[in-house]
């Protein structure tokens, strides 16, 4: 017998020894996230606008500016998974996200510096991924500089041409050259009814800005 055939029994013994002990460690170190029922935890929607008085600030994730880009905000993307988030942000604000339709999600606030941005999952299994990132922090924004408190006409010069979505009541304006990322106006100035705040094109919703940027799958 040969050397090397008799190195190959070790060295396959060594290889799945040192799996084993990768896959033990991963499990030791992984956090599990533990969701109270929605009526007791926080009601982490209202958090993208201020942060609570007597509720502790969680630490900040990142220790310089982040952006928001095609389907991430900073190192948080569209479509990651929980195990992910928390070794990238690992002090975040666990709670749900009750949506403008009053139906709670399992959700996670994540703070950079004094930003906020609302993480939504799909599930609260450890296997659940991030399908909706929010901000309403005017300190973040995209690379070509769209933010919020910007008005309908400066973001139509940005990323435009808009299309426009009338949904609970609420404007929202997206773009084909940005699949992925929608937009939550203010109520437009001469449209206060429900149900007519879509303007007829190519008109603008007179007196609208950005309220809330987000991210979402665009498939």
């Amino acid at each position: 017998m040969t050397r090397s055939a008799q190195l190959h029994p070790l060295l396959l013994a060594l290889a799945l020894a040192c799996s084993q002990h990768a896959r033990d460690s991963s499990h030791a170190t992984m956090r599990t996230v533990r969701w109270a029922p929605p009526d007791s935890s926080p009601q982490l929607q209202s958090y993208r606008y201020s942060w609570p008085a007597g509720v502790e600030p969680a630490p900040s994730c990142r220790a310089h500016e982040v952006v928001i880009d095609a389907d991430s905000m900073g190192p948080l993307r569209v479509g990651q998974r929980l195990a992910t988030i928390l070794t990238q942000c690992p002090h975040v604000l666990v709670g749900w996200d009750w949506g403008h339709e009053a139906i709670p999600e399992p959700a996670l606030m994540v703070r950079f510096w004094s930003a906020t941005v609302l993480v939504t999952l799909t599930d609260t299994s450890d296997t659940a991924t991030a399908y909706y990132l929010s901000t309403s922090d005017t300190s973040l924004h995209t690379l070509d500089g769209l933010r919020v408190g910007q008005s309908v006409a400066d973001v139509n010069k940005r990323i435009g041409p808009l299309e426009f979505l009338e949904g609970e009541c609420g404007l929202y304006a997206s773009s084909k050259r940005r699949p992925s990322l929608g937009i939550h106006l203010t109520t437009p100035a001469d449209s206060l009814e429900c149900g007519n705040l879509v303007p007829k094109p190519p008109a603008l919703p007179r007196g609208s800005r950005v309220a809330e940027i987000f991210l979402h799958s665009a498939a």
